[in-house]
């Protein structure tokens, strides 16, 4: 993987909660320490008090283009000019919590036109400490999925099955979406007896009734629902339970082709149930945790899953609704505005949860070695005491072993490191 294969796509989030993706050209950053310097007549050189990091700055040049450039210059400036922290998502930098400070907007008619270019300075922030707990955040999360379940019911009663032949399509549409769910979630679900039951027991709910379920769609939705929330607090490492629903909306985000009338309409319909379903479930596995979510890091990669799973189900859903402008007026599709809406806050709220857990975890630190060494001595070097019997905290592995399994040192790495490797440790 190279460096071209490690940039992000850039994107920023105002103050009023719009999101604007961006083009760019070269980056920087800028970082000051919090220092204080003194000199003395009677004592050659300075004495420097170090405070450590002290201001960040991201000084971009933020680039809008195509044929409605000029409207989504205006919405940005708009949400710029509010007052708030902006999240940025940094081609190289990752997410930070930013304020802007000031821009400048250029809009070259003549020469560059077709384009506004802002130069925007973001300073980076410390958002102050919520005044809630971590559990009372989760409470309100959970208590936020609960209520999408009526939401998703009044949103899915916008399907029609009175003719045969939309019912028996939908009916072989729901019953796969069900089996796939369930056959993709099976190495999770089963690691827990009371979750496989749960999951079982909603599986053959669903298929056992569902001529009934087709005819009350706000039962049928809560149902399939339920289905998609149940992996989320299995007792399987988080990066599975993650992996496992960011592979069921890969699945699911395709366009919807070869359909036509109300049979189009109610797949589109039943594409808005599944995918924001998974998508509830994929918020909910991130508020349980377990052990291997160690670092600051891994949790901000779950934020960056968490976030582009959110923005390819939006945009799914947009296009399917676009796509629906050239169907009859009774069949044009529009994403459900409570839905929408709802799906937002959780997924905003478990982003900013992640986000406060990521503090409490390890700080990652990245060295390349000088010279050709052994294992031990850089264990005993970066994180001292008894290497071979001491335990990383909430690892339940020694020192040496998180060495080795967090760099993946195998073969004559295991003997000699060479000079250059990447070393990885957590502070």
């Amino acid at each position: 993987m190279s460096w071209r294969d490690r940039l992000r796509a850039g994107a920023i989030t105002t103050p009023n909660g719009q999101r604007f993706s961006y083009d760019y050209e070269d980056l920087e950053k800028e970082v000051q320490k919090k220092t204080n310097i003194y000199t003395f007549g009677s004592t050659p050189g300075a004495l420097v008090q170090d405070f450590g990091l002290g201001v960040t700055t991201y000084p971009l040049r933020i680039i809008f283009n195509g044929d409605n450039y000029d409207r989504t210059a205006n919405s940005f400036e708009t949400g710029a000019g509010f007052k708030g922290v902006s999240l940025l998502e940094h081609p190289i930098y990752g997410i930070k919590n930013v304020n802007i400070t000031g821009y400048r907007r250029l809009d070259r008619l003549k020469t560059a036109a077709n384009q506004a270019i802002f130069e925007v300075e973001l300073v980076e922030t410390i958002i102050p400490a919520v005044p809630t707990s971590a559990e009372a955040l989760k409470s309100t999360i959970i208590g936020d999925l609960n209520d999408l379940q009526d939401i998703q019911g009044q949103a899915f009663d916008a399907v029609n099955y009175d003719n045969v032949s939309d019912l028996l399509a939908a009916r072989e549409r729901i019953t796969q979406f069900v089996k796939d769910f369930s056959g993709g979630f099976e190495n999770i679900t089963n690691q827990v007896q009371g979750i496989s039951d749960a999951s079982d027991n909603t599986v053959n709910f669903i298929t056992d009734n569902i001529d009934e379920l087709l005819e009350d769609p706000p039962n049928l939705a809560a149902s399939v629902y339920n289905l998609a929330r149940i992996p989320a607090r299995s007792t399987a490492a988080i990066s599975s339970r993650v992996s496992a629903y960011i592979d069921t909306l890969a699945n699911q985000v395709g366009e919807i082709a070869g359909l036509f009338g109300t049979d189009l309409l109610n797949a589109r319909t039943e594409a808005q149930l599944n995918t924001t379903s998974a998508l509830a479930g994929l918020a909910e596995s991130t508020l349980f945790p377990d052990d291997t979510l160690l670092t600051r890091p891994a949790a901000t990669d779950i934020v960056d899953d968490l976030l582009t799973a959110y923005r390819a189900v939006q945009n799914f859903l947009d296009t399917e609704q676009f796509n629906s402008l050239d169907e009859s007026l009774t069949n044009t599709y529009s994403v459900n505005d409570a839905l929408n809406q709802g799906i937002k806050d959780i997924i905003s709220k478990t982003a900013g949860n992640l986000l406060q857990l990521a503090f409490s975890l390890k700080q990652e630190r990245i060295i390349f070695l000088d010279n050709e060494t052994n294992m031990i001595p850089l264990c005993f070097k970066l994180y001292g005491g008894k290497i071979e019997d001491e335990i990383v905290e909430g690892t339940g592995k020694s020192k040496l072993d998180f060495l080795i399994e967090t760099n993946e040192l195998t073969g004559a790495e295991l003997i000699t490191i060479p000079k250059g490797r990447e070393i990885r440790y957590y502070v």
